[in-house]
């Protein structure tokens, strides 16, 4: 069972996003991916953005720091967080988010989650 356990996480941090399978799944057939860890430094996974299998629409991603104070706020599915654009200093912090959408459905999603942002 431990390796089993060990194996799960190893794959995980080597996509580096979590899958909407549930809590996230609850039906919904688009498939929506999140990063758990962005860097903010090195050539890989330095923004923050939803990946989905089919168009979200009515979207809405917001990310909080740890005193719930708005970082980043978008409708558009295709802008992505850096922390490194603001020029604050976000590296060893962890931020939660909440997306909205609608799915393919038609039916109204609301997640919650967190992203580490590593230096």
């Amino acid at each position: 069972m431990r390796v089993i356990l060990i194996l799960v996480l190893f794959i995980i941090s080597l996509t580096g996003y979590a899958q909407s399978e549930p809590p996230f799944g609850d039906g919904d057939t688009c498939g929506v991916y999140l990063p758990e860890t962005i860097a903010t430094c090195g050539e890989l996974n330095q923004t923050f953005c939803p990946l989905s299998r089919c168009p979200l629409k009515e979207y809405k991603l917001s990310i909080f720091n740890r005193w719930g104070e708005l970082v980043f706020s978008s409708t558009d599915p295709t802008k992505s967080w850096n922390p490194n654009e603001t020029g604050e200093r976000y590296s060893g912090d962890i931020f939660v988010w909440q997306l909205m959408y609608l799915d393919a459905a038609g039916l109204s999603r609301k997640w919650v989650g967190h992203v580490t942002v590593l230096r």
